[in-house]
């Protein structure tokens, strides 16, 4: 099984419903299509599990420059800390690789990385 194909199927979906949404889709035949698309699934799973909005884009999300949170010192700690506890809820799918598929799969994502921009 490759390693996203594992990674994903050691989600929990349960406790993120757009996800689950998401990873329901059937899966495309070709090699690369199924690599980018397993690769927006993974995407979304962490996003799922992250409980804070990025500030930097509140623009992005609609929000007009009135709207936008004052991000200080205090704010960017308890950035860093969800980010720490979206890394614990995510991180039980990706230990299903063992140091080979870790490998693979990290050398996968930088190929595609190399593909996209050049």
């Amino acid at each position: 099984m490759p390693a996203a194909d594992k990674i994903l199927a050691a989600t929990q979906v349960d406790a993120f419903p757009l996800f689950a949404g998401v990873a329901a889709e059937p899966m495309v035949d070709d090699i690369a299509g199924r690599a980018m698309q397993l690769l927006i699934v993974l995407r979304e799973y962490r996003g799922s599990a992250h409980l804070v909005t990025r500030p930097n884009d509140a623009a992005m999300f609609g929000w007009g420059p009135d709207d936008v949170p004052v991000i200080d010192d205090s704010v960017r700690v308890r950035m860093r800390e969800t980010d720490a506890i979206t890394d614990r809820l995510v991180r039980p799918a990706f230990a299903v690789l063992d140091a080979n598929e870790r490998r693979v799969f990290v050398d996968g994502l930088h190929e595609i990385q190399r593909a996209l921009t050049s």
